[in-house]
C-alpha cells in the first residue's frame, strides 16, 4: 500500500520530475525487497511510461533486485501469470540483446516463484530455459572470438561460419546469420542457406525448402542446432500450408508441423516461444 501511495504522489508532481523519480524509486525498492512481484511490475511500467529510460534495462535490473530480496513466493503472481508474462518477454529480449546471463537469472526468479511441487510441466520448462540461457552465454563468448577473427580476416571462413551458426541456431537471427552461412558454411548448409536467402514464393518451393531444413535437422545431433533447423523448416512449412490446396503434400506439411512440438525445448529461443504460446504472451509487445 505504501509503494502504491508513493507512485500516486509521483504522478501528482508533473513539475518536479526529480522528485517524482525519487518517489517511484522508493516505491519500487519497497516492492522488490518485500517480494511483491505484481506490485513491482506495476511500478516498472509506470517508470517506463513516464521517463525516458531503457525499458529492457529497467525490467532486468528491478526483477533481479526482486530475485535477491524475495525469500517468499508471491502466490498472487503465480495465479495471475503476470510475473510469468513479464519474465518470458524479458528473457526473449535478453536473447536479442545477447544478455544471456542476466536473462537466465530473471528466468530463475520465475522458477523460484513457481510451485515446484506441482505436477505441472512449468517448473521443469523454466529450469530448462535457465540452463539453456546459461549455455548460450558460454556459446556467445566463443562466438565473439569467431567474430573478432572474421573481422580481422574476412577470408577466415571457419570463423564466419561459426558466428553464422550462432546467429541462426542459437539467437534465431536468420536475417544476419544466413548470409554468413551461404558464403562460408559447409557445402550442404551453404546450399540450403542460399536457397533460403533467395526466398521461396510458391507453396511448392516453400515446402521443398522446408523439407531441406528438416532433412538437415535429421542429420544433426540432438540439441540446439537440430531444433533450430527444424524451427526454420517449420517457418517455411507454415507459409506453404496457408495457401496449399487439399492434397497429399498438404497432409505431409501438416504432419511435419504437428511434429515440431516433439522436441522444441532444445534451444532458448524455441523454448521462449513455447512458453509464450502456453501463456498467451505477445513477444512482439514493447517492454
Amino acid at each position: 500500500k505504501l509503494a502504491r501511495q508513493l507512485w500516486q504522489d509521483a504522478q501528482s508532481r508533473p513539475g518536479d520530475p526529480a522528485g517524482a523519480y525519487a518517489l517511484q524509486t522508493a516505491g519500487m525498492r519497497l516492492a522488490a525487497d518485500s517480494g511483491l512481484a505484481d506490485t513491482l511490475i506495476a511500478g516498472i511500467d509506470q517508470r517506463v511510461s513516464v521517463f525516458d529510460v531503457a525499458p529492457y534495462e529497467e525490467n532486468v535490473s528491478w526483477l533481479l533486485r526482486l530475485r535477491k530480496g524475495s525469500n517468499e513466493r508471491d502466490s498472487r503472481s503465480r495465479s495471475g501469470h503476470r510475473l510469468m508474462n513479464r519474465v518470458i518477454r524479458v528473457a526473449h529480449a535478453g536473447i536479442d540483446q545477447n544478455d544471456f546471463s542476466r536473462a537466465s537469472e530473471v528466468v530463475g526468479l520465475a522458477y523460484r516463484f513457481s510451485d515446484r511441487k506441482s505436477e505441472e510441466e512449468l517448473p521443469s520448462l523454466l529450469n530448462r530455459l535457465r540452463m539453456l540461457l546459461s549455455a548460450a552465454d558460454r556459446e556467445f563468448e566463443v562466438a565473439i572470438k569467431h567474430l573478432d577473427a572474421f573481422r580481422k580476416n574476412p577470408n577466415d571462413s571457419p570463423a564466419a561460419a561459426a558466428f553464422g551458426r550462432f546467429l541462426c541456431f542459437i539467437k534465431g537471427d536468420w536475417e544476419n546469420g544466413l548470409p554468413l552461412l551461404a558464403k562460408h558454411g559447409g557445402e550442404t548448409l551453404r546450399a540450403i542457406a542460399q536457397l533460403d536467402l533467395d526466398s521461396a514464393y510458391s507453396p511448392e518451393d516453400q515446402t521443398e525448402l522446408g523439407d531441406q531444413w528438416w532433412d538437415l535437422s535429421a542429420r544433426a545431433k540432438p540439441g540446439v542446432y537440430q531444433q533450430a533447423a527444424r524451427d526454420r523448416a517449420g517457418y517455411w512449412y507454415a507459409l506453404a500450408y496457408e495457401s496449399m490446396p487439399d492434397s497429399l503434400d498438404r497432409i505431409h506439411v501438416k504432419n511435419r508441423l504437428n511434429r515440431l512440438g516433439e522436441s522444441n525445448d532444445a534451444s532458448p529461443i524455441a523454448l521462449c516461444r513455447q512458453l509464450a504460446d502456453e501463456f498467451g504472451v505477445d513477444l512482439e509487445a514493447d517492454l
